[in-house]
């Protein structure tokens, strides 16, 4: 497990240089190329076609497509939107839903149990610390008599076949078969990591991921730092 989390944090340090050095800052580019089109198409008109001057002009559009593409992309993993399919351009559209969303979804105020409003980070955080740790906290260590009631109520017989199944180790297809049924684009975790890499490169972290997997089955455990989440509040 810790190899695996090494590797992920080894893997986004590289990306963040990678995308630095090769995309750089995509809303600048495409400022920038959208002036100098500007510029071109200026001169074209006032000074009659030229056939470098429409060489370069060219060039800038292209140019512009890259940027634009970058665009699209960057926004449509913002909104969540799921129902439209990939290839649709329409970067306005993307924008716009993310922007809805994070207006609607921002929680700018709380009450805590005496009702009191709460704005400030300092303020809304120990609140919200001591709501998840009751919830995630257990009332009572000690289990044996919550189990002995339930325990009654469950059927006793468990076939050699369920008692196999259950005990088995879980194969490489089966990981690779649940991988394949998680939908793109779903939020990804602090690692930064979504189901689209996971299944691009499958090829490469499947072994890695399995050996997870079978640790985790074997020791009954998981690493912390694989195990962590982001928790939203929505508003209703």
């Amino acid at each position: 497990m810790f190899l695996l989390q090494k590797r992920l944090k080894h893997i986004k340090l590289k990306l963040k240089e990678w995308n630095k050095k090769e995309f750089g800052n995509i809303f600048e580019g495409k400022n920038y190329v959208e002036g100098k089109m500007q510029e071109l198409n200026q001169t074209l008109i006032r000074e009659g076609f030229d056939k470098d001057i429409n060489e370069q002009a060219t060039k800038y559009q292209q140019e512009w497509e890259k940027f634009y593409r970058q665009e699209e992309i960057f926004w449509r993993q913002k909104p969540r939107v799921q129902w439209l399919k990939e290839g649709e351009r329409n970067t306005r559209f993307f924008h716009r839903s993310t922007v809805v969303n994070r207006a609607h979804n921002k929680i700018s105020s709380i009450k805590d149990e005496g009702g009191n409003l709460l704005h400030s980070h300092e303020e809304i955080e120990p609140v919200l610390l001591q709501h998840f740790r009751g919830i995630a906290q257990e009332s009572c260590s000690d289990r044996e008599q919550s189990i002995r009631v339930i325990s009654r109520h469950i059927h006793k017989p468990v076939s050699k076949e369920d008692n196999f199944n259950v005990n088995r180790p879980v194969s490489k297809e089966e990981i690779s078969e649940v991988l394949k049924e998680m939908k793109n684009g779903k939020a990804p975790g602090p690692d930064g990591f979504n189901v689209d890499f996971f299944k691009a490169c499958w090829n490469i972290v499947k072994q890695d991921v399995v050996n997870v997997v079978e640790d985790s089955s074997r020791d009954k455990t998981i690493l912390k730092v694989l195990n962590t989440t982001f928790i939203s509040l929505i508003p209703k």
